[in-house]
């Protein structure tokens, strides 16, 4: 493949690759899983997993490097979703119930 169309590669992988680093940052340091959702990263996971298998048949270098790296990401939150889901779940909440 011609090196500019690497480098445009390159250049979609960082910037798609650094998009899941706040998500990842923010799960680690709050525990909160509210807002994710895991049907987004799951079919994030296996889209890039299937780039990925794309990129090797094709031999692109962008392609493979990055979606290792996206499918990794995409796993990562995955996992720290499902393992924060129960913290919190013993907590009972407040009693919101207006008494007239």
């Amino acid at each position: 493949m011609p090196i500019s169309i690497e480098i445009v590669g390159c250049s979609a992988g960082i910037l798609t690759s650094i998009a899941y680093i706040p998500q990842i940052f923010k799960l680690f340091k709050t525990k909160q899983i509210d807002g994710i959702s895991n049907s987004m990263f799951f079919c994030s996971f296996v889209g890039c997993l299937l780039w990925f298998v794309y990129g090797l048949v094709i031999h692109s270098v962008s392609l493979i490097i990055f979606n290792i790296f996206n499918i990794s990401s995409s796993l990562t939150i995955l996992i720290l979703t499902k393992r924060y889901s129960n913290i919190g779940a013993s907590v009972p909440l407040p009693d919101t119930t207006i008494v007239k």
